[in-house]
């Protein structure tokens, strides 16, 4: 009854809730037998820009990196010493960058906002979808390389670690074609065996 999103109903505007729409409910995977809202415009490929469901995921999106950010712009600027505060602003840009993945693969160009960007003052510029790929490969490859983010193994259960953001590379990388032009094949083949060789376990 009080949702994080004003003018969104706060139960069909949850983030997983929103990518299980988008994503199931416009596949044969899903079979929808109710029509609550537009789900069976969605069923029916026919849905329209003011799709509630589109609109609630779009929103829901941003917000989640609006607020990866501005934990990231108090993180920086703080004087107040956390234990293990750079294994948690790395927890949080891998998790806005699942945010990103998302917004490029759904909408594309997208408008763009990160912890350095001024709040309150000017709206944020769109960025095109080539350049938020750039953006966004150029984000997890640092991550995985120089943050603090445990590997596999060391990690606590149910923590990010940076087998998470190996994983949206790869993700990232299996659609660069639909992106950017350009395929990258062998980078996301490449990343899927580095994964495998981490040390998880079922």
């Amino acid at each position: 009854g009080d949702p994080s999103i004003s003018g969104l109903d706060g139960g069909f505007s949850q983030y997983f809730r929103g990518l299980f729409h988008l994503n199931e409910y416009t596949t044969d995977e899903t079979v929808i037998g109710w029509n609550d809202q537009t789900v069976q415009d969605l069923h029916g490929l026919a849905w329209t820009t003011t799709d509630v469901f589109v609109s609630s995921i779009y929103y829901r999106i941003l917000y989640q990196v609006s607020m990866c950010n501005e934990f990231l712009r108090q993180a920086n600027t703080t004087s107040v010493q956390v234990p293990d505060m750079e294994k948690y602003k790395a927890e949080i840009r891998t998790l806005r960058a699942l945010c990103w993945l998302h917004a490029i693969d759904m909408f594309g160009n997208v408008p763009f906002a990160d912890e350095t960007s001024s709040v309150g003052s000017t709206n944020p510029e769109r960025i095109e979808r080539t350049a938020l790929f750039s953006w966004l490969e150029t984000e997890l490859k640092d991550i995985i390389d120089n943050s603090a983010l445990p590997n596999a193994p060391e990690n606590e259960y149910g923590r990010i670690d940076k087998g998470d953001a190996k994983m949206i590379l790869a993700k990232l990388y299996l659609n660069a074609e639909v992106y950017t032009g350009t395929a990258k094949w062998n980078e996301c083949a490449q990343i899927c065996k580095s994964i495998m060789a981490d040390g998880y376990s079922l």
